[in-house]
C-alpha cells in the first residue's frame, strides 16, 4: 500500500513516517530490556519504580528509532503518530514521556506510586500499539 501511494505522491510525502520494520533481533532486544522493567516494578521502591520509568522510556525510543525519522524522542513521536491505533494512546505515551522527563529533569519532582505505574502501562500499551508485545 505505502508503494503505491509513495508513486502516487512522490517518496516525500511518507519519508518522516517508516524507516523500516523492527528485526527479530531487534524485537528480542526489546522483550529483554521489558523483563528489567518488570524487576524494576516487582520491587516497588521508589527508586527502583523511577528506573523502570526511565528504562520504559528508553525502550520505547529505541523502538521508534528503528520504525521512524527524528532526531530526539519528541521528533520520532510526532512522526509515529500514524502508527498508533486510536490518538488517545499516543497522547498517553506523550503523557508518560513527559512524567519520564519530570523524573529525570525536576530534582524535586517525586512521582507517586500510580502515575508511575500509569506511564509504565502507557508506554507498554504504546508498544503494543506500534506491533511489539512485550
Amino acid at each position: 500500500m505505502f508503494n503505491f501511494l509513495k508513486k502516487l505522491f512522490g517518496p516525500g510525502l511518507f519519508s518522516t513516517i517508516t524507516k523500516h520494520n523492527l528485526t527479530s533481533a531487534e524485537e528480542e532486544s526489546i522483550k529483554i530490556a521489558w523483563a528489567r522493567v518488570e524487576n524494576y516494578l516487582s520491587i516497588s521502591s521508589p527508586s527502583s519504580l523511577r528506573q523502570a520509568v526511565v528504562e520504559a522510556d528508553k525502550i520505547f525510543d529505541k523502538a521508534l528509532k528503528s520504525l521512524v525519522k527524528g532526531e530526539t524522542m519528541g521528533e520520532r513521536l510526532k512522526n509515529a503518530k500514524n502508527l498508533f491505533r486510536d490518538y488517545r494512546d499516543y497522547q498517553d505515551v506523550w503523557e508518560a514521556h513527559k512524567i519520564r522527563n519530570a523524573i529525570v529533569h525536576e530534582d524535586s519532582y517525586e512521582a507517586p506510586y500510580f502515575v508511575t505505574k500509569e506511564a509504565i502501562s502507557k508506554f507498554k500499551k504504546g508498544l503494543s500499539d506500534i506491533g511489539i508485545s512485550v
